[in-house]
């Protein structure tokens, strides 16, 4: 899941900076797709963390 919302923000990316004309329709849907990709991207890397966190919490307080 990861690999693709990042394939599909550089593709994004790659739109917007193009030489060629696009109609100032299709720059704006696609600006808000970036943008919306962006949020997913920021979202699961949180997720991450979070998960992260509680593991090392769980093997912290192992007593043997």
């Amino acid at each position: 899941m990861k690999t693709i919302i990042n394939t599909l923000i550089e593709i994004s990316k790659s739109i917007l900076a193009a030489p060629i004309q696009i109609p100032e329709k299709l720059k704006r849907i696609n600006k808000y797709i970036h943008f919306g990709l962006q949020v997913l991207k920021q979202i699961m890397e949180m997720q991450e963390k979070e998960n992260e966190s509680k593991q090392k919490k769980k093997s912290r307080y192992v007593f043997r």
